[in-house]
């Protein structure tokens, strides 16, 4: 639960141990924030969380749309809270060191992108590929663009996969035609962020 000690307590003691025990430049996170809309949770934490800050307990179908909206506003700040956390954890051993999150879909997300870019050194966005054939080239440009609007003119990069996306189970043990790739990371570079290309 995005309440819980877990990202306070727990994170923080891992970035801690790593960062006793080797010499590295930052931290990352794959698949954190989420960019969907953040889920009801009924533990303990969320039921007085949403109890004090947003009032009466959460049903289990969606509540109002007041009353999910400012759901949202607490569990953005929340968000920005933890971030802020772990870069500062980051930096304890390094003023340099930075923490970063994965901040993909970007025009498709539902979080506030304005938000994470106000307490984001590095905007790393996952444009992988086309995951498919219902992507458009231009998709991956795009993505970028909005980071640019909200990170202004800090760190911004894209991962993209050397492998091809399909809608098979075999999609990391296959690999984009070069042609493809080129375009891809074209489109990324052209749209002012680095690429990071990476084989799994």
């Amino acid at each position: 639960c995005l309440f819980s000690s877990y990202f306070t307590g727990q994170m923080p003691s891992i970035i801690r141990e790593v960062n006793s025990l080797y010499d590295v430049d930052g931290f990352f996170t794959n698949g954190w924030p989420a960019t969907g809309a953040p889920a009801l949770c009924y533990c303990d934490n969320c039921m007085r969380l949403y109890r004090e800050k947003v009032g009466g307990v959460p049903r289990k179908t969606l509540p109002s749309d007041h009353a999910y909206r400012k759901f949202f506003d607490v569990h953005m700040e929340r968000i920005q809270e933890i971030w802020r956390l772990w870069d500062k954890t980051a930096k304890e051993k390094r003023w340099d060191s930075v923490y970063f999150g994965n901040l993909h879909t970007n025009i498709r997300a539902v979080k506030n992108l304005k938000q994470l870019a106000d307490v984001a050194e590095w905007f790393n966005l996952d444009g992988q590929d086309r995951g498919g054939d219902n992507t458009p080239l231009w998709y991956c440009a795009q993505q970028c663009r909005v980071a640019q609007s909200v990170m202004m003119g800090r760190t911004i990069t894209n991962v993209a996969g050397a492998y091809a996306s399909t809608n098979y189970m075999a999609w990391r043990h296959t690999s984009k035609r070069p042609e493809e790739a080129t375009l891809w990371l074209s489109a990324t570079v052209a749209s002012g962020a680095s690429p990071t290309y990476h084989w799994l």
